[in-house]
This record gives structure tokens, C-alpha cells and sequence, in this order.
């Protein structure tokens, strides 16, 4: 059964619109939500990826061996094991 929107070139409130959404969703059998739900996301990322090739990539800072040396440590007997676990061993 197709189903066809008459009203796709009328402007919409966009609070009446998340009504008719809820209300098509609401009476939809489930897999047929699911599909809904996979096609909105795949509009999403395809949204979002050409938003994404629209904005300018900035060039990122080259990193730096050794940048935080002296800043971390492990104690010498890190691998050791827990005393927790003696009983499983």
C-alpha cells in the first residue's frame, strides 16, 4: 500500500509537524518503524557529512615525540600480580 502527502509544498508549523510525525509513527506496524528509524539516520549522516565537506578543514598542529615526558609514571611493579587475585592463581 503507497501511501502519497499532498501537502508537501505547504509551509508547516514546525510543532504541527512533529504532531503528524508521532502520529504516523504511532499507528505504523513495528517493522515498518524500523525502517523509518534506519532511513532517518542515514538522512542524518548524509546531512551532516555535507555540512561537514562545507566547513573548511583547519590544519592540525604536528604532534611532538616526547612532548610530556616527566609527566607520567608507572610504579616498577605495574605487571606484577594484584594481591586480590592470589587466590586464583
Amino acid at each position: 500500500m503507497v501511501q502519497s502527502i499532498d501537502k508537501k509544498n505547504e509551509p508547516r508549523n514546525p510543532d504541527s509537524l512533529d504532531a503528524e510525525l508521532l502520529q504516523a509513527i504511532a499507528i505504523m506496524p513495528q517493522d515498518i518503524k524500523i525502517a523509518v528509524l534506519d532511513y532517518a539516520e542515514y538522512l542524518i549522516n548524509k546531512h551532516t557529512q555535507s555540512i561537514s565537506k562545507s566547513i573548511p578543514q583547519t590544519s592540525l598542529k604536528k604532534r611532538q615525540a616526547g612532548l610530556l615526558k616527566g609527566k607520567i609514571w608507572m610504579s616498577d611493579d605495574f605487571d606484577a600480580p594484584l594481591d586480590e587475585m592470589k587466590d586464583y592463581m
